[in-house]
């Protein structure tokens, strides 16, 4: 008598449709030939472009997983940006319609250098910076510009070593007080601001706005960045010269809750301005996470200095194919089959069987999804939470679970999508770890 095929389980899955809730992550991963690229330390794209849930918050997650002492994490909500964007000094500049490139590049650089820099020597306390900044010294000592940019991160004192949203803040703080000292007194005060910009209301004239413009576009533009971009060529020799000190800084969740759109826009385009300026480092790749169609906002034309092309040559777009998602789906049905007692090592074994009627049954979930990861997952959980119990999922499951996943997702998410003709591409490997395949927020 034959054996009775084992029955789904509630149990079974294929992950969480989220990072911090995927229990498949110790498990399984499927590494696409985008995640090759965002390790490779050799392929100079580092700006992560893709939709929400095509997994490139996973892609990083998985890369800090398997270098755990050679990647650095920043992450926008530590560094205090709704403070410092809603700072009466930086309000008053934006009135005056005074370009803040300059600053937001010093602020990004500064955040950048320290982080490595505490990375690299584990700084944790105002001795070992001391120590540090002192071996650093004398490395250097023939060097007089490096010594120089040396001088700017102890003009920092004990807040160098303190959380990056203190140094942040400190930074922001020094400006305010250049702004003042610059007006003879408090930014905002009367007759510093436009009609209407502040409590006084005060109406200022045009020519009044200019000579004010121009006043203080001049103490934006007096920073510290030509010490700073010396302390880069300081990281390319001195601090991270061989490949055993290779760090990856990983930058993700760039959504805009934390600030003004608009500011905001700002922010990231001088971010990627700054890491385009950090890609000599020989030994360092700075990744920065972005959604298309912030990226698509992002103003390069106008305010990118002729920087566009240049950028956009950096950017990695993640894309999967109908192929890439197929593999990704066996890695998690052979992962969580095991602990279920089932013997099924790819998604076709748990699916029905394809027919005349309705076709292929993977082919007909992926026609109902963007695509991503995400839509993927989504779809064959629900669909496997509609046939437990059975031993195989039926096409009347499918249909009865694409209706759920419909009213979850939404129109768009269930359009049928054009097929995909292009041919696998090459890269796929198995590691020891489930890529989760959406993004954290």
């Amino acid at each position: 008598m034959a054996k009775a095929r084992p029955k789904l389980k509630s149990a079974f899955n294929l992950g969480g449709e989220a990072a911090e809730a995927d229990h498949l992550l110790e498990d399984a991963f499927y590494a696409s030939s985008d995640f090759a690229v965002i390790e490779s330390k050799a392929d100079h794209r580092c700006f992560v472009i893709g939709r929400t849930g095509a997994g490139k918050s996973a892609a990083l997650q998985r890369l800090a997983e398997i270098n755990p002492d050679h990647v650095i994490r920043i992450d926008p909500e530590n560094l205090s940006l709704p403070y410092i964007t809603n700072l009466q000094a930086i309000r008053f500049l934006d009135s005056l319609e005074i370009n803040l490139d300059t600053f937001w590049h010093t602020l990004w650089r500064h955040v950048l250098i320290v982080e490595i820099l505490r990375h690299r020597y584990n700084v944790t306390s105002l001795e070992s910076r001391n120590n540090v900044l002192r071996t650093l010294k004398e490395k250097l000592r023939n060097d007089r510009t490096k010594q120089a940019a040396l001088a700017y991160l102890e003009e920092f004192e004990g807040q160098f070593w303190c959380e990056a949203d203190e140094r942040v803040r400190e930074i922001t703080n020094k400006l305010t007080e250049r702004l003042e000292a610059e007006a003879g007194g408090k930014v905002g005060a009367p007759g510093l601001q436009l009609s209407g910009s502040g409590s006084a209301g005060v109406e200022t004239s045009k020519e009044v706005r200019t000579e004010q413009r121009d006043r203080f576009q001049r103490v934006v533009n007096e920073n510290q960045l030509a010490r700073l971009n010396k302390m880069i060529d300081v990281l390319d020799e001195n601090i991270l010269p061989t490949s055993n000190e290779f760090r990856y800084v990983i930058i993700d969740d760039l959504d805009r809750s934390w600030v003004e759109e608009r500011i905001a826009n700002d922010l990231i385009r001088c971010l990627f301005a700054t890491v385009y300026g950090l890609q000599h480092v020989r030994h360092l790749k700075v990744l920065v996470a972005l959604r298309t169609n912030i990226f698509q906002e992002l103003d390069f034309g106008r305010k990118g200095g002729g920087q566009g092309e240049k950028l956009r040559a950096l950017v990695l777009e993640m894309r999967w194919t109908r192929r890439d998602l197929e593999l990704l789906l066996d890695e998690r049905v052979k992962a969580s089959a095991g602990a279920s007692g089932l013997a099924a090592s790819t998604i076709a074994e748990i699916l029905p069987r394809p027919n005349n009627t309705m076709g292929n049954p993977l082919t007909f979930i992926l026609d109902r999804t963007l695509l991503r990861p995400r839509d993927a997952i989504a779809f064959v959980n629900e669909c496997l939470r509609v046939g437990v119990g059975k031993p195989r999922l039926s096409w009347s499951d499918i249909k009865t679970a694409e209706r759920t996943y419909s009213a979850n997702r939404g129109p768009s998410a269930t359009r049928r999508v054009a097929p995909d003709l292009s041919r696998h591409r090459p890269g796929h490997r198995k590691v020891q770890a489930s890529q989760c395949t959406h993004e954290s927020r």
